[in-house]
């Protein structure tokens, strides 16, 4: 089916109007709006099998299953059961062996969409769909050598294999807030949360070298199961609607 110019603009001036509707709807009656934000420590399970394999032909030591992250998250909620909001973390690990030492470090950000199931004056618990990615970087150092081994190649010890991968998340979180202040029109205080989730890798990614892919390399990933503690701040705000 052919469109042209003139069936496409009305089409987009068509689909401009529910969106318009639905603002003005907004703005004449705004919902109660609702800001937490988190600092998070937690841990993280990846699977790093692959990595320490290569380490061993290097002689150096193994990395552990499981990694510590530390981040911070934040979202509004609006109304009584709409949230958005975003995540970051960062996690990392060191490992010595009698021949080498080696130290893999990454992170990951997602923009988090949600809804609020259970809604309490003390407790919040939603579900959450993230997207977004993130990625890691390995440092070798030899303590004879001035090169490694990783895949079927060998790096000069000043590279630094890493990669970057587009990443989903899928997580359930619960807060509980603690009323510190209050005023006519806002009530805030102290949020205490945990979260635990997934982040799934929906494609196959390579370690890489100075933009190249690693032939042979294990397959790059941070997906895994993970669990988060977090403590920060919350306030609520209902703002009024004007009357015509």
């Amino acid at each position: 089916m052919r469109y042209t110019a003139t069936k496409v603009i009305l089409l987009s001036l068509l689909s401009c109007f529910p969106i318009g509707q639905t603002a003005q709807a907004f703005m004449r009656h705004p919902p109660p709006m609702d800001f937490s934000g988190s600092f998070e420590f937690g841990l993280h399970s990846i699977d790093l099998s692959g990595v320490n394999r290569e380490l061993s032909k290097n002689g150096a030591g193994a990395f552990d299953d499981v990694t510590r992250t530390i981040g911070g998250s934040g979202y509004f909620r609006l109304g009584k059961r709409m949230l958005i909001g975003g995540e970051g973390a960062a996690f990392w690990q060191s490992a010595t062996g009698p021949d080498a030492m080696a130290k893999i470090q990454g992170g990951y950000g997602f923009l988090n969409l949600g809804v609020v199931p259970v809604a309490t004056r003390s407790l919040i618990i939603y579900p959450l769909i993230g997207i977004g990615g993130g990625g890691a970087k390995l440092r070798v150092h030899s303590r004879d050598y001035y090169d490694f081994y990783f895949g079927e190649e060998i790096l000069p010890e000043w590279e630094e294999p890493g990669f970057g991968a587009f990443a989903l998340n899928f997580s359930v979180g619960a807060d509980y807030r603690l009323k510190l202040m209050e005023t006519r029109r806002t009530v805030g205080g102290i949020c205490l949360n945990m979260r635990t989730g997934y982040i799934w890798l929906p494609f196959e990614n390579n370690w890489q070298a100075s933009g190249f892919d690693i032939f042979g390399s294990p397959t790059a990933t941070f997906a895994g199961t993970y669990a988060k503690l977090g403590i920060g701040i919350w306030s609520s705000k209902r703002t009024r609607s004007r009357r015509r």
